[in-house]
């Protein structure tokens, strides 16, 4: 298993190992992607029950403020796919909880042969309404490769020499 760079993402993308609906090409960090706010919100009363539901595509400037302590289940604004050689781990960006008071709650994977956006809980940590936006940035996506091929170049072969076929010296 190995971690995708920017270079790597891009081959895995035009093989498609990676697809990535509504991909904005400017999301992509050196070993990582971007991923966004989709339109649609849930937010939930105190007592578990469904309060409103929010597209924020339709609300005036494409936000809605979250109220204090609000609960809201969200979702990606893009779309992953991952081949079965394609496993990945997202969370939320540093900005989202010490920018904004906004924490993400999700489980930590996205699975091989995963094809969905990505639900998530998003939570305000704060006693005052903060605002959410349609497409802003909420976390980052570092892919990996967990085939049985090693990564080529003179990298892969020092891996390969120093640890042999099983990954022990």
């Amino acid at each position: 298993m190995f971690l995708l760079t920017r270079e790597t993402i891009a081959h895995n993308i035009t093989k498609n190992q990676i697809q990535i609906t509504d991909v904005d090409a400017t999301g992509f960090g050196a070993t990582f992607y971007y991923f966004r706010l989709g339109s649609s919100v849930r937010i939930w009363a105190g007592d578990g029950h469904e309060e409103r539901a929010i597209e924020l595509s339709k609300q005036p400037d494409f936000s809605y403020p979250l109220p204090p302590r609000a609960f809201a289940t969200v979702f990606s604004y893009e779309t992953f796919h991952c081949s079965e050689r394609i496993f990945a781990l997202f969370g939320q960006s540093t900005s989202l909880g010490i920018d904004q008071g906004l924490q993400l709650i999700h489980g930590p994977t996205i699975d091989p042969r995963f094809n969905n956006p990505l639900k998530m809980g998003l939570k305000n940590l704060l006693d005052e309404p903060v605002i959410i936006r349609w497409k802003q940035q909420l976390g980052k996506v570092l892919f990996f490769d967990v085939s049985d091929t090693y990564p080529l170049g003179d990298h892969g072969q020092a891996i390969m020499q120093a640890f042999g076929s099983r990954g022990t010296l």
